[in-house]
Order: C-alpha cells, then sequence, then structure tokens
C-alpha cells in the first residue's frame, strides 16, 4: 500500500509540475497532439508540402523535425512510449500544417538578407516560409564579376553565353515555363563543370548533384528531386538514355510524376527543378527518336582549350568570391527570359549542334540524306520494305547499328510530311513487284539481289 501511494503521489507532483509550468500539451500522462502542434508551429513556423517540411529557410530534414519534436517532449520529461509518440506527432505535424503550395512562388526569389521578386522589388531583411533560400545577398552595387565573365569568355562564344545567362537566371526561380533542359559539350578539359561549382555556391542545398542517366532508370532516385530547384550533372554518362519520359516531363513539369522513396507509398509531385548537364558530347536516346525529346534540349559547345594555357588551381575560389555579382548577372538574364515569354536566346551554332543531335541519335536522318541511295521527286515511289533495305545496307557501309524494322516504320510515318512525300499503301515492291505498303516522292537506287 505504501508503494502505490509513493507513485500515486509522484503522479500528481508531475502533473502539478505540468500545470505550474503552464505546458498545456501534457499532463504528466497524455500527450494532446493539437495542442502541442499549434504551439510547436508558433515556435518552428512550417508548412508541409510534396512529402517535405519547410520553414523560412527552405527545406527541413524530416530528422531534424523529428529531433525538434523529441527535444520539448524530452524537455516535459516524457518518457513512456518515447518513439511511438515521437512519430504519432510527426505525423499530426504533416496533417495540421500541409498545404498544396506555396503562394507567389514562381515572382519571389528567396536570398539571405530579404526577397527579390521578378519585377525588381526588393524587401530588405523580409523572412517567410519558402522552398528554397539561396546562399547570396542581393546587393545591387556590387562590382561586375570581371574573372567570372573572363572565365566564360575562355569557355563559350559571346551567344552562347547569352544563353547560359538566361538558362541559370531561369533556375533562380520555381517555374518550368522554359520547359528546356541545358547541356555544354567539350572535349574535356575546358573547365565546364566550375559552372556546377559557382551554382552550388548560390543554391546550396537548392541544387542536386546527380546522373540524369541514373535518375532516369530509378524510382526511387527521382524523390531527391523534391524541394530542390536545379539538378547538376557535372559528368553525364556517355551511354544512351534507355527511356527519356521522367526528363522530358521534368522539364516541363505540367502534370504531377509519381514518386516513391524506399519503404513509403507513392505520392505524386510537380517538380520544378531544371536541369543543367556537362559531357563530352551530346546527349543520346536509345529508344526515343520523336521531336518530344529533342526540342527540349538547348546544347552549348565549349571552346577549345587554346594551346599552352595554364590552369589556375584556385579558379573556383576565385568564382565564388564573386557569386554576387553572378547573381545579379543570372537576374539581368531572368528579366530578358522573361521579358521574351520564356523563349530562350539560341545562336545559330546551337541550332546545328541540335540537328547534328538529332542526326546521330537517329541515323535515318543520315540515311534520307544519302544521294546515292535516295532520290525525292514526283512520279516515285517505294515500298517501305525496299526502303528498310536500303536502310540496312546504308547502316552496314557506315558501321551504325540499323533500327529494328518496327522502330524505322514508325519514324517514317511520322516524319514523311517533313520530306514533302504521302504514304499509300498501293506502291509496287520493287523485289516481287507486287502492291505494297509505302510512300509516293521518294525512291532508293538500292535493288535486292534475289537468288
Amino acid at each position: 500500500m505504501e508503494e502505490k501511494q509513493v507513485r500515486h503521489n509522484a503522479a500528481v507532483s508531475e502533473s502539478t509540475q505540468k500545470i505550474e509550468n503552464n505546458c498545456v500539451w501534457f499532463d504528466g500522462k497524455n500527450i494532446f497532439e493539437v495542442s502541442f502542434c499549434n504551439e510547436f508551429l508558433a515556435d518552428y513556423p512550417m508548412i508541409f508540402v510534396d512529402g517535405v517540411f519547410y520553414n523560412t529557410d527552405g527545406a527541413v530534414d524530416i530528422q531534424t523535425v523529428r529531433k525538434m519534436i523529441s527535444d520539448k517532449l524530452l524537455k516535459e520529461r516524457v518518457q513512456k512510449d518515447f518513439a511511438k509518440k515521437v512519430n504519432a506527432l510527426t505525423g499530426a505535424l504533416q496533417s495540421i500544417c500541409y498545404s498544396p503550395d506555396f503562394e507567389g512562388n514562381d515572382k519571389e526569389i528567396h536570398l539571405l538578407n530579404g526577397i527579390l521578386t521578378t519585377d525588381f522589388e526588393f524587401k530588405q531583411d523580409e523572412r517567410k516560409i519558402c522552398g528554397n533560400r539561396l546562399n547570396v545577398n542581393y546587393e545591387p552595387t556590387v562590382p561586375e564579376p570581371e574573372r567570372w565573365l573572363s572565365f566564360l569568355d575562355e569557355l563559350l562564344e559571346p551567344e552562347d553565353i547569352v544563353t547560359l545567362q538566361e538558362y541559370m537566371g531561369y533556375c533562380l526561380i520555381h517555374s518550368t515555363k522554359g520547359q528546356a533542359m541545358l547541356f555544354i559539350t567539350g572535349n574535356g578539359g575546358e573547365g565546364k563543370s566550375r559552372i556546377g561549382v559557382v551554382m552550388y555556391s548560390i543554391f546550396g542545398e537548392a541544387a542536386y548533384f546527380g546522373s540524369i542517366t541514373d535518375l532516369a532508370g530509378d524510382k526511387f532516385l527521382k524523390a531527391n528531386l523534391v524541394g530542390k530547384m536545379v539538378l547538376i550533372d557535372d559528368d553525364m554518362n556517355l551511354e544512351g538514355l534507355k527511356d527519356t519520359s521522367f526528363l522530358k516531363t521534368l522539364a516541363t513539369s505540367e502534370t504531377p510524376i509519381t514518386l516513391q522513396a524506399k519503404g513509403k507509398q507513392g505520392h505524386q509531385v510537380k517538380l520544378k527543378c531544371r536541369a543543367m548537364c556537362f559531357s563530352n558530347s551530346a546527349p543520346k536516346s536509345l529508344y526515343d527518336k520523336t521531336e518530344g525529346w529533342e526540342r527540349r534540349l538547348i546544347i552549348l559547345s565549349a571552346k577549345p582549350v587554346p594551346a599552352g594555357r595554364v590552369n589556375d588551381p584556385f579558379l573556383s575560389e576565385k568564382l565564388i568570391a564573386e557569386k554576387e555579382g553572378i547573381f545579379l548577372w543570372a537576374y539581368r538574364g531572368l528579366r530578358r527570359l522573361i521579358a521574351n515569354d520564356y523563349k530562350f536566346t539560341v545562336s545559330e551554332k546551337s541550332r546545328e549542334n541540335l540537328l547534328q543531335m538529332k542526326e546521330d541519335n537517329c541515323n535515318i536522318i543520315g540515311f534520307l540524306k544519302d544521294e546515292q541511295l535516295i532520290k525525292f521527286g514526283a512520279g516515285l515511289e517505294c515500298s517501305t520494305a525496299d526502303l528498310y533495305s536500303a536502310y540496312c545496307c546504308w547502316c552496314n557501309l557506315n558501321s551504325v547499328t540499323a533500327l529494328k524494322r518496327e522502330s524505322f516504320n514508325s519514324w517514317l510515318k511520322q516524319n514523311h510530311g517533313r520530306y514533302k512525300i504521302t504514304y499509300s499503301d498501293a506502291v509496287i515492291n520493287h523485289t516481287s513487284g507486287k502492291k505494297a505498303r509505302g510512300y509516293r516522292g521518294i525512291d532508293t537506287t538500292y535493288r535486292t539481289i534475289v537468288t
């Protein structure tokens, strides 16, 4: 009896202490979840969007939130079922502070010393809950980033520098209206990956470094892009992409995609993450030969490395030291992009790069350019089977891999209009002399030898 009385007195004492400490969410035995969440959010304002907590500094790792909850429980000497209570309160917070999206997020750039809008309005020292807070200050009187501009002059043609300026500015806001991914290619050693270093110094945790090849093929990795503003692949894998559907969706972000973290149920999210890739060759798709993939790309070429150039081992540090000036430079590019309705300035060289990538990506284009094998003109006709036989011969002569017959046929049906040829199911097959499916306005000089 005495032992029970002691425990009872201890419980009463603990309950009395909670009342004295004005703890409204714990009575010494029970935790009142709504009261706890209200007090927690008063101390640490947050919202919960797309499976991630956000505060005035951007995304907050869920383990950090759990630690903050744990500290409050320990302060009130909560002990029984501690882990269960932390899990329950985390879930309660997710429900109470849920929000479908951020307000005005595509017009504001949250910086260390305030908020800069796309309309050139700066709100000094203002802070509110945001998707990301960039690791840079707004300093309108900062000098021009001379070392950065000199570096770019050595790396890119002047017209392509304009494109890079617009794309870096495009990454500053949560918008995918530009619907494009940026690739910078070269032979290696030009220093193009230094751009990624500068981007990380400005964007901090809002930048994600990873492989677009891995992201396209791994359903779990995609969840890492939630809350990120830019994906940087600073050493792109030269293997062809097996699936481009995710990357096309990432570039446009007009519809949600299903993301799944390990051990969790998948949920739909509209990502606002742009992509910058650095590689020694243009991107290559193994199976997607459509313009839907190609028109999402901007491809810039790095200048060749000058003979006798001495690399500066401190280049990254010098560029990072100019990040406030580089931010203003990129912001001017954003303003120009918005004024042009999100249409990027693209040089003639960049357009040629895209055309060359199309031809490299789909060797049917090169085959149709071969004037020895292919003729165009009124009165000509050729069956699809004869064209495919000629195509296979051309691929063998040029040491390239021929697409499967079905892929060849599908590509011709989708693109015959650009070659001013018309589809027909009554053209004469050269081998059999019988009517077959094919095209009018085209013929091949290749003839299959029948033995």
